[in-house]
């Protein structure tokens, strides 16, 4: 199993150094977008008959119009780094159903829990290096563009340790973030190769299509109606307060539960079910 997650990390690092890469960028123009105003009448609103403009008569209105523009692209731009993301971390399993990759991966002395494992292990490290490269990166520009220093983590640090004693509360709420960043990626990445397995299994064919896409649209449609039926026998569930019971004990248990299911599946099917 280690091979195997040696090879994936050989195999993934360079899509990843470019996720990173245009993060990193996306964050300086999220940053610099929000840095303040360039002049004392940069972005002023004015007002007159024809209703409400930004005032572009100097070069600071000219700037907050360019800045607002970039700061509108890089938000959505987000949803495409995660995007490539997944669609990175799918392409592990894409190579060894369709690609002659396959034929070695499946020829190694392994059974289908170590496949599953080593993917899913290489994609929760990435997911891990990704979200501590964009604090510690957001941080640096925080402190270039927004005179954010050490005295600021010292109070943050104040608030987490009250006296000599843990705030126990906060320590639970960054507990529980973490378990559920963990949990949804392995959920996500999992449900990903459960949709490709069966599209392998499905069509039997040698060459990846994008049926898989709406198999993954399917499969999602099912987890949440049941998901819907389990929470809303427990809490009386509403979308509004989704969010509240995933941060829920029982929230949490059943993600570690439907993550642990999708796994034995999917080692399942890669083993006995999937054929090159």
């Amino acid at each position: 199993m280690k091979s195997l997650i040696k090879y994936e990390f050989r195999n993934t690092k360079k899509n990843i150094f470019y996720i990173g890469l245009v993060g990193m960028v996306i964050s300086l123009i999220i940053q610099w977008s929000l840095a303040g105003n360039v002049g004392n009448k940069a972005g002023e609103v004015q007002v007159n008959q024809g209703g409400f403009y930004f005032s572009s008569s100097s070069f600071g209105g000219s700037l907050m119009v360019i800045k607002g523009i970039l700061l509108a692209i890089s938000i959505f731009s987000i949803f495409g780094i995660l995007l490539a993301f997944f669609i990175s971390m799918a392409h592990m399993m894409k190579k060894d159903l369709y690609t002659e990759r396959g034929y070695l991966t499946f020829a190694l002395p392994v059974n289908g829990y170590e496949i599953i494992g080593a993917k899913l292990i290489v994609s929760i490290i990435w997911t891990l290096f990704l979200i501590v490269l964009a604090l510690v990166w957001n941080f640096i520009l925080s402190m270039v563009l927004f005179g954010f220093s050490w005295s600021d983590v010292q109070v943050f640090w104040d608030r987490f340790i009250s006296g000599n004693f843990l705030n126990i509360d906060l320590f639970k709420s960054g507990i529980k973030s973490f378990i559920n960043i963990i949990l949804g990626s392995a959920f996500s990445i999992l449900m990903i190769y459960l949709a490709l397995i069966s599209d392998k299994i499905i069509r039997k064919r040698t060459t990846a299509g994008g049926f898989w896409i709406i198999i993954l649209f399917i499969y999602n449609f099912i987890y949440d109606s049941l998901l819907t039926l389990i929470y809303n026998s427990i809490y009386g569930y509403t979308r509004g307060n989704i969010l509240e019971i995933g941060f829920s004990n029982v929230g949490i248990a059943i993600n570690l539960i439907s993550v642990i299911i999708l796994f034995i599946v999917n080692s399942y099917l890669i083993e006995k079910k999937v054929e090159i």
